[in-house]
């Protein structure tokens, strides 16, 4: 999921945006030819496609943090509570990309809350990338906040809040082995 995700998301955050010919790049300008059919036919593809890849996109992250969501809560009703907040953080430890695993997650309970949301075991990790789409799409760069219907932006505002509680709640130790 995260090579996927990492993948769409340079693709959607692009200088200039996806599905945008940049001044002078237009094959019909090349050939002589008018390029506004082809700026229309790009517009019209980029209306329609690029929020479909956004919400798309959301919905792999989302779904991945649930799955790893779920999988706490199993984790913690087979092995209670304790055995599986060891078991979860020296997981979380041994995939967070700071390296903590030699120390192991008790050793640093500062790096704690942080763990719980850079590690990629981590379900707060994927709440945090569904989270970091609204500065894709907020960005005048590659203008894809242009492409959204009035309907479809108030769909991505209510799961960018909605992914902003989760990530709320999967930061948070005790709500997390406890929830």
């Amino acid at each position: 999921a995260s090579a996927a995700a990492d993948a769409l998301t340079e693709v959607l955050a692009g200088t200039g945006g996806w599905l945008v010919d940049e001044p002078g790049e237009s094959a019909a300008a090349a050939d002589g030819e008018d390029p506004a059919p082809r700026l229309d036919e790009l517009a019209i593809m980029r209306e329609r496609f690029l929020p479909r890849a956004v919400f798309m996109l959301h919905e792999v992250l989302d779904s991945t943090a649930e799955w790893l969501e779920q999988a706490v809560r199993d984790t913690v009703g087979q092995f209670g509570r304790e055995d599986a907040e060891d078991m979860l953080l020296t997981l979380f430890a041994s995939f967070d990309p700071a390296d903590r695993s030699s120390r192991g997650p008790a050793a640093d309970a500062g790096a704690l809350p942080a763990l719980l949301t850079s590690s990629p075991a981590a379900p707060g990790h994927w709440h945090k990338k569904a989270l970091s789409l609204a500065s894709v799409v907020a960005n005048d760069g590659n203008a894809l906040h242009e492409t959204f219907s009035m309907e479809e932006m108030e769909r991505f505002l209510s799961l960018m809040a909605g992914s902003h509680v989760s990530l709320m709640r999967c930061g948070d130790r005790g709500f997390l082995f406890d929830g």
